[in-house]
């Protein structure tokens, strides 16, 4: 749109008149306006162009559907099982990783109370690592054994040790990751207690342990003597523990390898594997060593739960009971909408 004007001067009186005429040449708006409208009048004959094929596409689909209605109903049912399927392993998955995660969370933060510093929590976890990797037992039950080790005072550096004694022990008996909590547990009862008991080697033999034997072995004494000892109440109990650990790491050496070369021991390593899988893979939410986006997203709902605690009681009582009555009422709505079709 362009404005010309032109001025046409008066005749000299006394006073001087300018006259200004306008015109308004409109062509060039009128062209914008026509190309604008050519552009939208394609914009929508390219919009219906895509309709158009869109719905044929549906339509042809629709009648393959119609066609082939035995083969698309299998080729769904395929694709609904390996969904299914899926989503169930990943489920485990999952469910395995922040399970495995989450223990070791717990036992990490007890290890830093017991051994005084993270650094040191983190090595001793790390040395509880490299020999539960190439053990045919489960690690979780490892690490619950350690703590409740460390906890009853057992040296740190004893740990493994002792645990690597048990593990053959347990391997040449044919026992079970049950058998292993349960040598550990007395392994700290000993401990704690400060006292080897008749009723400790009982214990130690109803899971295939002779003790007695085991520790005369390492002192050069007859189970026999062992017994008499601890019934006199002169054998020290750590002297006793230590010895015993040395006989069943001597007795059964290796008994833990060749569990590898079972059904069951290959079974027990698949399920180590997986764990360990699960875990890698659910490290984002739930970290091995602390945090993770559930455990962030959990402590953020904590504490808006606490901001709204912190609201006067009315409010709370009668945001509550105003909560209680919408639930109601759309429970009864939706049985309501289910119910009017048949009604009807």
């Amino acid at each position: 749109m362009e404005w010309r004007g032109e001025t046409e001067r008066g005749s000299v009186m006394a006073d001087r008149t300018i006259r200004t005429v306008l015109t308004l040449d409109s062509s060039k708006f009128e062209s914008g306006m026509q190309r604008a409208a050519r552009a939208a009048q394609g914009l929508g004959a390219s919009a219906k162009q895509v309709g158009d094929v869109t719905n044929s596409a549906m339509q042809r689909m629709a009648q393959s559907a119609r066609d082939n209605r035995i083969e698309w109903m299998q080729v769904g049912g395929a694709l609904t099982a390996v969904g299914a399927a899926t989503t169930g392993l990943m489920t485990a998955v999952y469910a395995t990783g922040i399970g495995y995660n989450q223990l070791r969370q717990s036992s990490l933060a007890a290890l830093t109370t017991l051994t005084g510093s993270a650094e040191a929590a983190a090595a001793q976890m790390d040395r509880l690592d490299d020999f539960a990797s190439n053990s045919p037992f489960a690690r979780d039950v490892f690490i619950r054994a350690q703590q409740q080790m460390l906890g009853f005072g057992i040296e740190a550096q004893k740990v493994v040790p002792y645990l690597d004694a048990i593990q053959n022990a347990v391997a040449a008996a044919g026992g079970s990751n049950h058998d292993i909590a349960e040598l550990a547990r007395i392994f700290s009862h000993v401990s704690a207690t400060a006292k080897i008991t008749a009723t400790d080697l009982r214990e130690f033999g109803n899971r295939g342990v002779d003790a007695a034997t085991l520790i005369g072995s390492q002192m050069g004494m007859t189970g026999a003597e062992i017994r008499e000892s601890i019934t006199a109440g002169t054998l020290d109990a750590q002297a006793a523990l230590d010895a015993l650990a040395a006989g069943m790491a001597t007795t059964y050496e290796g008994a833990a390898e060749g569990v590898k070369d079972t059904f069951l021991g290959a079974v027990d390593r698949v399920k180590a594997a997986f764990r360990d899988l699960s875990s890698t893979i659910a490290e984002p939410l739930v970290g091995r060593e602390g945090g993770g986006l559930l455990t962030g997203a959990l402590n953020q709902l904590a504490d808006f739960m606490r901001t709204i605690e912190r609201l006067p009681a009315p409010v709370l009582q009668i945001g509550g009971a105003l909560t209680g009555l919408a639930g109601l009422a759309a429970t009864a709505a939706g049985g309501f909408m289910l119910l009017a079709p048949r009604i009807v």
